[in-house]
């Protein structure tokens, strides 16, 4: 929210991930009940979870070697496809 005191304009940071992230949090969920009621779930899985956790893994060993380093995954079951 931005308001206006004394000339002067401010804007009041999100102090919690939880407000910042509100509406986008909500967003997932009604996408969410969207699918289920139709029967066609979307959006990201457990398996996307794992690959985004092999990235990070990857990224943090790079930071710290100094090197490009490749991530490192099991192979994809085919339930995910």
């Amino acid at each position: 929210m931005t308001t206006w005191e004394s000339g002067r304009s401010s804007t009041a940071e999100h102090v919690s991930y939880l407000t910042r992230f509100a509406r986008a949090y909500d967003d997932e969920i009604q996408s969410w009940i969207r699918g289920a009621k139709i029967g066609q779930l979307g959006g990201p899985n457990a398996w996307d979870g794992y690959m985004s956790v092999a990235v990070v893994e990857a990224g943090l060993k790079s930071l710290h070697s100094g090197e490009k380093e490749a991530a490192t995954y099991a192979t994809k079951p085919a339930f995910y496809n």
